[in-house]
């Protein structure tokens, strides 16, 4: 969405922090490495994908 009004990216996403989080910082590596258990498991992606309901006031 930032992209269509803006035109560009100007700040990293969610995943993309994360990434940097896990991957390339050295508590993110340890707390991978070390207490993996503790985090919570990812799922598989969805087939299909999501379908919008259409909206209707009470």
């Amino acid at each position: 969405m930032e992209k269509e009004v803006y035109g560009s990216n100007f700040f990293p996403g969610l995943n993309a922090l994360q990434g940097d989080v896990f991957e390339n910082s050295l508590s993110g590596s340890f707390v991978k490495k070390q207490l993996e258990f503790m985090l919570i498991k990812p799922t598989a992606p969805r087939q299909g994908g999501f379908k919008l309901k259409e909206f209707t006031p009470s």
